[in-house]
């Protein structure tokens, strides 16, 4: 009997390996279908990222060329107007012309303030006489 319940015993010790393994093996199982989820959701983040790279490589790309084309337009500008401007090897006024012009402008400029000061001193004399003649209606 003590062979039968030794048997037993390693039977019942056997099959609870067997579970205890085969509960492993269903976690291990469980953890691979993880970690090819999480594979898979990393190799769509790889393949979003290369798609944007090669978005923002194109872009950068024509950027370059838009630039390009932008300096060469305007060098082809500054060309364009630099033979359009008329060159001048004699001044239009010369230096006693200027000073002429300047000088009458000047006088011009302090005969207006002088007149403006002049209008003001005068209404500011009348101004002075009206109320001298309204204080004396008053005393009167």
């Amino acid at each position: 009997m003590n062979d039968y319940m030794g048997a037993s015993v390693r039977e019942a010790q056997i099959i609870q390996a067997a579970q205890d393994a085969a509960t492993s093996s269903q976690r291990a199982a469980a953890s691979a279908g993880v970690a090819t989820s999480r594979i898979d959701e990393m190799r769509e983040m790889v393949d979003e990222m290369q798609s944007t790279n090669q978005f923002t490589g194109s872009i950068i790309i024509q950027l370059q060329t838009d630039l390009n084309q932008l300096s060469e337009h305007i060098l082809s500008l500054e060309t364009t107007i630099n033979e359009s401007i008329i060159q001048m090897d004699t001044p239009i006024i010369d230096k006693y012309t200027a000073s002429v012009i300047i000088s009458t402008l000047g006088a011009i400029t302090l005969c207006i303030i002088v007149c403006q000061l002049l209008i003001f001193y005068t209404g500011r004399l009348e101004a002075r006489k009206e109320r001298r003649r309204v204080h004396a209606d008053q005393y009167l």
